[in-house]
């Protein structure tokens, strides 16, 4: 009886000893695959970021001036607009428009020459405000980037979920819609909508600026001008995401 016993026992751990090394070795299979699919991912963006950046106009965009003005739409229809909330953002953003040849405003010029009920209406959809901020700033191009932000808690685990999207608006002098990118992203973190935000820009910045980039020198026409995509004053709803 004793030996039956201890057979079993025997045999219970070698089970239990196999099905251990059987899930490690799973795991193991499964982080490999994973870091696969991200390498094959950041290759496939890099190639994409190379072919719209093979364009060539860098030309016509050397040492024009552009200004970022960011925002963030709320879920409860609430919107923000105090620039000096986005220093980090407008940072990111400024950094990759130089690298294109453009030359940037600090956000003290723009709110110098702009009043906020100005910034308020660009950042509604007012093209004609943008037209305006332009040629107050002696502008050739205004981005707008805004963030559309939503929190909740995960009824099944607790933890606040942020989901971030941040559309950015390229608009030229005359207030004509050049091009619209999206860019998406989620956290299930603590961290409020600004961190969140700042981790999206960081991470898709490059693809951003490439597709804003390759659309301003596909839309331009014979004359040496962009043609537009939008009239001013178009609510713009279906946008590219990367």
């Amino acid at each position: 009886m004793t030996r039956i016993l201890i057979y079993f026992f025997v045999t219970a751990l070698a089970l239990l000893s196999l099905a251990q090394i059987s899930h490690a070795f799973s795991f193991e299979e499964h982080e490999t695959q994973e870091k696969r699919e991200e390498t094959t991912r950041l290759e496939a963006e890099r190639t994409e970021i190379h072919n719209l950046m093979a364009i060539p106009c860098k030309s016509e965009l050397k040492e024009k001036k552009i200004a970022v003005i960011i925002g963030e739409l709320h879920a409860d229809g609430r919107m923000t607009t105090k620039q000096s909330n986005y220093g980090l953002l407008f940072q990111e953003i400024n950094k990759r428009m130089r690298h294109v040849g453009m030359r940037t405003y600090t956000q003290e010029e723009i709110t110098e020459h702009i009043a906020q009920a100005e910034i308020d209406a660009f950042l509604s959809n007012n093209m004609d405000a943008a037209a305006s901020a332009a040629t107050r700033l002696k502008a050739d191009f205004i981005l707008r980037g805004m963030i559309h932000s939503r929190t909740n808690v995960n009824p099944v685990i607790g933890i606040k979920e942020v989901f971030i999207s941040m559309a950015f608006t390229l608009v030229d002098s005359s207030g004509r819609i050049i091009s619209d990118v999206t860019a998406k992203g989620d956290s299930f973190s603590g961290q409020d909508t600004i961190s969140v935000t700042l981790d999206l820009v960081k991470t898709k910045a490059d693809s951003v600026v490439a597709r804003l980039y390759h659309d301003y020198c596909a839309s331009i026409s014979k004359s040496g001008r962009p043609t537009g995509q939008h009239d001013k004053g178009v609510v713009v709803k279906d946008v590219k995401d990367f």
